[in-house]
């Protein structure tokens, strides 16, 4: 893995320290959206990676967030943002005005307990992680955002999804090892058998367009590490700089 091309600390005219930040995400303009949940903020840069304003504030109310740990952007700004103590999905724009929510606590279907990472395919299929429900669930941002289906029940407490560039594979980590699904919730295969870094919990995933993994460890481990779909390992780093 080379040198980063780019290390950003601190955001804004005050320069803020970051804190803990938990996901992040492109805009349609190569804009990028950080979600920190120290500050209960998106913070976002612009394609020269340079600060322009942040979006949220703790709150229970509308554009207010309880732990924003999850980002996803669709080709129009309209941002995704998991607000995982308020237990819903919250719709914003980009430049931070309020759209709409769905979500409240519970183990209905489209309800929350705990939830995590997302993922929103190019037809706005929206993809939840339900953790403490242990499982995913899957809205269509077309219709209103209604509930589809739900898949991956069981034991595993799911902490972020991400479909590859065909979108025909759906990839999960769940602190353990990588699940992979089809789009439509049908389990393909799991390649935790394949991952020399297992045991440093594996916590986020992104898949890149030439068809890579990257899969980021326990934030307290700083440990990235770079797989083929099939669970090969390219490469892994240790990203404390």
């Amino acid at each position: 893995v080379k040198k980063p091309f780019k290390t950003i600390t601190k955001y804004g005219p005050d320069e803020v320290e970051f804190g803990r930040m938990y996901a992040l995400c492109s805009g349609p303009d190569d804009e990028l959206i950080v979600a920190n949940i120290n500050n209960n903020k998106l913070i976002v840069f612009n394609k020269d990676l340079q600060y322009s304003h942040t979006i949220g504030e703790r709150g229970r109310g509308e554009g207010q967030f309880r732990g924003p740990v999850g980002v996803a952007c669709d080709k129009n700004g309209q941002v995704y943002v998991v607000d995982q103590l308020n237990n819903r999905v919250q719709v914003l724009t980009l430049s931070g005005d309020y759209v709409s929510a769905f979500g409240s606590k519970g183990n209905k279907d489209g309800e929350f307990d705990g939830p995590i990472g997302l993922a929103l395919s190019s037809t706005g299929v929206l993809y939840v992680c339900d953790s403490d429900n242990r499982r995913i669930q899957v809205f269509d941002t077309q219709r209103d955002h209604q509930f589809q289906y739900s898949f991956g029940h069981g034991n595993k407490l799911y902490c972020d999804v991400a479909l590859n560039a065909t979108e025909d594979k759906l990839f999960a980590v769940n602190f353990v090892r990588v699940i992979v699904f089809t789009p439509q919730g049908h389990f393909l295969y799991s390649i935790a058998q394949h991952i020399d870094y297992i045991s440093l919990l594996p916590i986020s995933i992104c898949c890149t367009p030439d068809g890579h993994l990257l899969v980021g460890h326990d934030t307290s481990a700083g440990f990235l590490s770079v797989y083929h779909e099939d669970g090969t390992l390219v490469t892994a780093a240790d990203c404390n700089l």
